[in-house]
Formats: C-alpha cells, structure tokens, sequence
C-alpha cells in the first residue's frame, strides 16, 4: 500500500476467541493523538494490515484496559502465514492517509494540491441545483454547505455557495475549506499559493501557503460581526471566507497593537479585510541559511494561524488612525515592488519544486 501512515513493529499474538496482536503503547499514543477524531463506535479506527505477504483492508480498535490499539487476525491471514499465539510476528499498518497537524505544511499543501480535482469536480456538479435553490430564496444574503469527505484519504472538506444579493443568485461565491484537528480542537483550512516576499529586499515569488483559523477566531469574529447566535461554526467559517476575499497584511505596531511585541516574531502581522482586522502568527517552512543570510533561505510553504477578529468601528480613533497609514505604506511598497518586477505590466510567478 502506498498511500498512508505507516506503522511497523513486532508483537506476539494473544489469543481471545479471536487472535490479537498489541500495537507498542507510545506507537498507539502518537495515534490517538493525532488521529483520534478519526475513531468510529468503539474506539475503531480503519486500517489496512500486512503480516508476511498478505495485505488486507482491516480495523484496530482502542481498548482501554491495556492503552493501546488492537488488531484483530482472522483465522484465513493466520492459516496462510502460520501466524500462532505467544510467537513473535512483524506487523505493518497503514492508517489512511489523511491531513494532519504533525505534517509539515508542505505536505499539506501537497496533500490538499492532490484533492483539488475531486473538490472541484464536486463544486461543479452541485452548482445548478445551487443556483436553483437560490432562484427561489426569498431572503439574502443566502448560502449553503455540503459536506465532502474523500474516500481515498479521508479528508473532510465544506463547500460552500453564497450569494450576498438577489444579482449574485446566478453567479455565486463558490470555495472550500477542510477541517483539521489539532488534539479535539477544529481548525477551517484554507490552502493556496500567492505572492510572497521573504525580506524587505528580496523579489517577490510565489510560495505555497495554508490558512488555519483557530475556533476563537470564528468565535470573534461572530461575536463582533455577524452577531447572529444561530450560526453553525462552519456557518460561520463559509460567511469569513465568502466575503472577505482579498486580505492586506500590515505590519503591526505601537498605534495598531500596543501589545504586539509580546507575541514574539512570529506574531508581527495582522490583516484587514473587508469586515475587519484579524491578528494571527505566522511561521516559514523550510531551511535556513547557515550563514544568517536570509535572503537565501529555502521557504518551501508559509503557515498563517488566524487567531482573532477586531471590528474596525469597535476600535479607538488613534487605531483606526494607526491602520490606514500602515496600508497606505504596503500599497505604496506594492507599487514599488510590482514596478521592479512587473514585464509589460504582468509578474509571472510560479512554484518550485
């Protein structure tokens, strides 16, 4: 099996009516803690398993007593590869393989870069009765959501539809977000690759880069926006992302965030987009120069963590004052940058490898 995380080791079998084998417990705690979410009634947990040369689509099932995970060896695999109790065989297990925290975030990237043909056909195919069901709405803004899981890899998508007015029913905003968990918390998951420049100097390149929102942020930005207290936090997450399409980043500083500095470096930038600010931390991925020259630093996918939301009409004046320079100053750089590179008023970028 080629696709999925990959487990190894050693047990002896037990037999209880049925045959089992123990998987160690760290193995099986790295697994819960991961993929937890994952687990069906029971504590089980689909799998494929390999002992010898015969490979089977299975499940192991989580038993508290002993903390770990057990896999059960019906009598055909333990007839055909002499498996018997108390005599030590080599297992592999493959758990579907799906988007995870521990990933780096190019893996993610390369993972969601894999779905988006599948995502996209299914956008395709749910649109007309979409359009259909909004031709008929009597009040907007109107959207709807459908769940989307992936049976290859288990990935679990929303895709919503929304339509702020009655103009936009033919034509609506039409996206996609995955939901990740980090322990039993849901991060939305939005992936993509844009513009990127790693130091004030450096040219701008494309980069790949995921999106995550923290369930606080979808809970602020609700609370001092949208205030409607029936929404779903994937309700929610679909009216964010709908509307507020195109996100400037600025550089935080005293007038924005008389804070800002506590949040370390990685925590130097907020976003205003049309509904508001959203602050959040974000972190490269890749390899540093050895010689501290960051301009020839390996950036392979940019992680960007949503934390909370402001309403701009909730700030004081001086913040608001604070904002509109700091934008005013990254159009103006923008320009500058988009001048140096621009050919015949265009930047082509593109991904490497």
């Amino acid at each position: 099996m080629e696709n999925g995380i990959k487990y190894e080791f050693t047990a002896k079998p037990w037999l209880h009516e049925w045959l089992f084998v123990a998987m160690p417990e760290e193995m099986a705690r790295e697994i819960r803690d991961n993929l937890r979410f994952q687990e069906e009634g029971w504590g089980r947990m689909k799998a494929t398993a390999k002992v010898g040369a015969t490979e089977w689509r299975t499940a192991i099932w989580f038993d508290t007593k002993s903390n770990t995970y057990l896999l059960p060896i019906k009598a055909a695999i333990r007839k055909k590869e002499k498996v018997e109790p108390d005599r030590e065989v080599n297992i592999t297990i493959w758990i579907l393989d799906m988007i995870v925290p521990s990933m780096t975030y190019k893996e993610m990237y390369d993972h969601f870069a894999e779905d988006k043909r599948k995502v996209d056909i299914k956008k395709d195919c749910l649109l007309p009765k979409v359009i259909k069901e909004f031709r008929k709405t009597s009040r907007f803004p109107a959207w709807k959501l459908y769940e989307y899981k992936i049976p290859a890899t288990n990935n679990h998508y929303i895709i919503y539809f929304y339509a702020e007015s009655r103009s936009c029913a033919e034509k609506p905003e039409v996206g996609s977000f995955s939901i990740v968990f980090n322990g039993d918390q849901p991060y939305v998951v939005r992936w993509g690759a844009s513009g990127y420049k790693h130091t004030p100097d450096s040219p701008i390149v494309a980069i790949r880069q995921i999106h995550a929102y923290t369930p606080h942020f979808l809970e602020r930005y609700n609370e001092r926006f949208l205030k409607n207290k029936s929404l779903t936090p994937n309700e929610i997450a679909c009216l964010y992302l709908a509307r507020n399409t195109i996100a400037m980043p600025l550089q935080q500083n005293e007038g924005i965030n008389r804070n800002h500095k506590k949040y370390g470096k990685s925590g130097q930038y907020a976003f205003r987009v049309r509904d508001g600010i959203c602050f959040s931390y974000s972190t490269v991925d890749g390899i540093e120069s050895e010689d501290g020259d960051r301009n020839k630093d390996k950036v392979n996918a940019v992680y960007i963590c949503y934390t909370t939301f402001m309403n701009e009409s909730d700030m004081a004046d001086s913040q608001r004052g604070a904002i509109y320079n700091e934008h005013v100053v990254k159009w103006m750089q923008f320009a500058d940058d988009f001048q140096r590179q621009a050919k015949d008023g265009v930047i082509t970028l593109r991904l490497e490898p």
